[in-house]
């Protein structure tokens, strides 16, 4: 306990500032359903909190798909500039390109009709 509290006091002050924010954070929301997970407000909460959470690694996943995608398309822009012509890295990164935008697309489409259909 000793050894936390030294490290919060060699934190600067914003980060203070977040750490406490967030430890009021969980004590008023997290421990409150936790204690009363039988309350239905607090399974509503904590289902809400899941799905937000599930939709957050897809995103996120979709993110870094996108970031790959752009990646081997900048790669392959660089090497056709430099070589002075398209070279067949270029086809594999537009199709890797097309996908990833698609597949993201996709994804915000499907949020956008759920959103719609609540």
């Amino acid at each position: 306990m000793y050894y936390l509290w030294q490290m919060f006091l060699s934190l600067n002050t914003e980060t203070k500032i977040a750490v406490i924010g967030a430890i009021h954070t969980l004590m008023l929301g997290g421990f409150g359903c936790v204690l009363n997970k039988g309350t239905k407000k607090c399974q509503e909460a904590l289902e809400k909190a899941e799905n937000r959470a599930e939709l957050r690694i897809k995103e996120n996943a979709l993110s870094m798909k996108l970031a790959s995608a752009n990646m081997s398309l900048s790669i392959a822009t660089a090497m056709a500039v430099r070589d002075g012509n398209t070279n067949g890295r270029m086809h594999g990164a537009l199709v890797e390109a097309e996908s990833a935008t698609k597949a993201y697309q996709d994804f915000v489409d499907e949020i956008v009709a759920q959103q719609i259909s609540k």
